[in-house]
């Protein structure tokens, strides 16, 4: 039963070594300074389908839509060429 004694006191002596510190007088190290805080940039507005920088846009791209359809928009249609003649 002496065995299991000096067994029982050295697993004892380890875990009051973790738990206490080893028994070090060391001062615990300061904690590290805190990060700066982020940013904040302005917010950014979205555009919404009332702006009328929408709208402005939306008839320019119809525009262009209508000028690449049509009669007009062919190759058979340029007035300066003739074909066969």
């Amino acid at each position: 039963m002496g065995i299991a004694k000096d067994v029982i006191g050295g697993i004892g002596d380890v875990i009051g070594t973790i738990i206490g510190g080893g028994g070090k007088s060391e001062a615990p190290a300061a904690p590290p300074p805190p990060a700066p805080a982020p940013v904040v940039q302005k917010q950014t507005v979205m555009p919404t389908a009332d702006d009328d920088a929408v709208r402005k846009a939306k008839r320019a791209s119809l525009q262009q839509q209508a000028a690449r359809q049509g009669r007009a928009s062919t190759i058979l249609t340029q007035d300066s060429d003739r074909l066969g003649g």
